[in-house]
């Protein structure tokens, strides 16, 4: 286990059973086209971001997609979540 801190926040996360986690994690990217913008905009994360999934042993371009639906603008929201092994 490794203790994260992030401000007042202490986070332990079990760094390798997270990866095992997403090692086994399948996104089906080509049913969705959310999957792919969602992979597409994650080739492009900052050093920050990349730093921070890396941290907590997540692939960021594994994730849960919530959608809203297509804007009136002809945007498609979306958001992502993760979840790591600790506590």
């Amino acid at each position: 286990m490794k203790i994260l801190k992030f401000g007042e926040w202490e986070i332990e996360v079990d760094i390798d059973l997270t990866k095992k986690y997403y090692d086994s994690f399948t996104v089906a990217e080509n049913d969705s086209q959310s999957y792919r913008n969602y992979y597409e905009f994650c080739k492009n994360l900052t050093e920050e971001e990349t730093e921070f999934f890396q941290d907590f042993g997540i692939n960021p371009s594994c994730c849960n997609i919530l959608s809203v639906g297509l804007t009136k603008e002809k945007y498609y929201p979306s958001s992502g979540s993760y979840c790591f092994i600790g506590k």
